[in-house]
């Protein structure tokens, strides 16, 4: 991973000191874009963003940034980094789902609140995963994996159906939910991630049961 730093003095050489922040991330984004590479996470003024902040900084004027870094990764390198990552992670959620559900099922909700968090957490996790993935990917990778839009259609409604019947108490349903919808969801996904990989790597597939933007100068700090 790649870290740049650009001062706001040298930014407001290149930009209006009224510019938005925002425009500044964008064309930082499409530049690195076209070298196929990615931004992991932008630190303005000392501050590491997340996902959150970068929309409340984003309105942010240049004059008003005393430093501006950001951290950068070659795509193959963060594909790599998520299929692998899911891969291994999703067969342990899988049993956690049906390891859940049939506590759910026999003792009810009362000591399993943790675990119900724990498991939408990670569900709704995933689906950012998924989506900035698919970012990434673009849309011929996606094309050619059958069932991505299903399964991410199919996750977020399971999640919602779950989170609806935890609010609701029904407990039963909520069982049913995370053992049959979302546990299938999960199925599915690690079969779809597993056929990118394919796609992707080149790694035979392991089958598991179950506007104009502008060039911005900036100094290389690390690697």
């Amino acid at each position: 991973m790649d870290r740049f730093k650009i001062s706001g003095e040298e930014l407001c050489q290149q930009y209006e000191e009224a510019t938005p922040l925002s425009k500044v991330f964008s064309d930082i984004e499409n530049e690195l874009k076209q070298d196929r590479r990615v931004v992991c996470q932008f630190i303005v003024n000392g501050m590491a963003l997340q996902e959150s902040d970068e929309i409340k900084f984003s309105s942010l004027h240049l004059k008003d940034v005393t430093t501006l870094e950001y951290l950068s990764e070659k795509t193959t390198q963060l594909v790599d980094e998520v299929l692998e990552g899911w891969i291994k992670a999703l067969p342990e959620l899988i049993g956690k789902c049906e390891k859940l559900s049939a506590e759910i099922r026999k003792k009810g909700i009362q000591h399993h609140l943790k675990d119900v968090r724990d498991l939408v957490d990670n569900c709704q996790f995933l689906i950012s995963s998924i989506i900035s993935l698919k970012y990434i990917l673009g849309d011929a990778v996606i094309a050619a994996v059958p069932g991505w839009q299903k399964a991410e259609t199919g996750t977020q409604n399971s999640l919602q159906q779950a989170l609806t019947a935890f609010e609701k108490k029904d407990f039963a349903e909520l069982a049913d939910v995370v053992d049959y919808d979302l546990n299938h969801g999960l199925q599915m996904w690690l079969e779809i991630l597993e056929s990118v990989e394919a796609i992707y790597t080149g790694k035979p597939t392991v089958t598991h049961k179950r506007s104009g933007t502008r060039s911005v100068d900036r100094n290389r700090i690390s690697n």
